[in-house]
This record gives C-alpha cells, structure tokens and sequence, in this order.
C-alpha cells in the first residue's frame, strides 16, 4: 500500500497506478472514500480508457450506490463503446439494486444479444423474468402512500442506495426531527410510506408473513 501511495504522488498522472490503489483500498471497508478517489484519479488521468470508469462503477455498485454507478457506467461507454457488453450488464445490476427489474432485464436482454452462447447469463434472464413476474403479482394492489420522503421523491430514495438499504430505514432515521405525514409516526419504514418504490421489498416482506403464517 505505501508503495502504491508513494508512487501515486511520484507519477500522478499514471492511471494504473491510481487504479491499483484504488483497487487496495477497496479491499477495506474503512477506506472506502479513498478507493472512490484512487478511482476518480484513475478516470482523471486516462480520459480516453474506459476502463477507470468501469472499475469505479463497479466499485459503487458494490457499495449499493446504484445511481452513481449508473453514471460512471454510461460515462465508460460514451469513452469506449467496445465495452457495451459490461457496460449493460453494470446497469441492469445497478437496476436490480434499485427494484426497477423491468429495467435491469431490458439491459441483462440487451448483454445476452451481444454474447447469445453465455448459457449462464439466460438462466439469469429467465430467474429475473420469474422474480419479476412475483413481484408484481404480489404488489399490483401497492401504492406509494407518500409523494417523497422529506422532500426527495420516492423513487429518489430508493435509486439513490438500493431498495435493500433505504426501504427498510425509519422515517426518524431518514428525516430525524421533521415530523411524519399523518398517519405515520417517526418509526415507520420507508416501504410503509413508499410502497410501489418498494415493491421488491414489499413482495418479500409479504412472502415471509405467508410462510410463518402457514
């Protein structure tokens, strides 16, 4: 690492050295902003390499911030559109995070056009197709009960971390001492106030309440 460190400082504007830190500091959860800037460094310096945005996609998606990897994938493919395979594949990932599966399938279709002998990516495509098709047999009576969430709109909270992470946060935890909207209170969840945003959420909650209830 001080290696990496050193030499970053000595040739900053080599991009691989940029993107291996970026990639040692990814490794520990407490570094996580330096990687994103090793990353960002990376990018930077190699303007026309798509491969610095892609890594620093990646690396977001990992983090569960979907909407920004989302942004560093379109930016990888407007250097370099060779990588429009993965660059699909990045954002139907970043979709999935954010419970928009009708959007990730559209990208994951869009991949397998481009490799149609990956067996393995059409047997994710016909998992994402069934899951899809649950989810919205479970919540085709879901409404958002709310237009936003202290001021951000629904469908922003949950693009902006992933449903897995925002539907499930209180409105105290999310919004602290703003008061709820009636008929909630500060210990009501996200998926409560923002139901259709939440649908992924919302099918597997009541997927549970079925099994322990049988």
């Amino acid at each position: 690492m001080r290696a990496l460190q050193a030499a970053s400082q000595l040739r900053p504007s080599d991009a691989a050295v940029w993107g291996r830190l970026g990639v040692a500091y990814s490794a520990n959860p407490a570094e996580e902003d330096a990687a994103i800037s090793a990353f960002e460094q990376a990018t930077a310096a190699a303007p026309t390499d798509a491969r610095p945005s892609l890594n620093l996609a990646t690396f977001l998606s990992k983090l569960s911030r979907p909407a920004e990897a989302i942004e560093r994938f379109y930016s990888a493919a407007g250097v370099d559109a060779e990588y429009f395979e993965e660059v699909k594949l990045g954002v139907g990932t970043a979709r999935g995070q954010q419970g928009r599966l009708r959007e990730a399938i559209s990208h994951f279709e869009a991949a397998s056009h481009m490799a149609p002998n990956r067996a393995d990516l059409a047997a994710s495509l016909d998992k994402m197709r069934a899951h899809a098709t649950t989810v919205e047999s479970a919540t085709a009576d879901v409404q958002n009960a709310v237009a936003d969430v202290c001021g951000t709109p629904c469908q922003e909270i949950v693009d902006s971390n992933g449903a897995n992470a925002m539907c499930m946060i209180s409105w105290a935890d999310g919004c602290g001492d703003v008061p709820p909207p009636h008929g909630f209170s500060a210990d009501s969840r996200v998926y409560e106030l923002c139901g259709r945003s939440c649908a992924v959420v919302v099918a597997h909650l009541r997927a549970q309440q079925g099994r322990s209830s049988q």
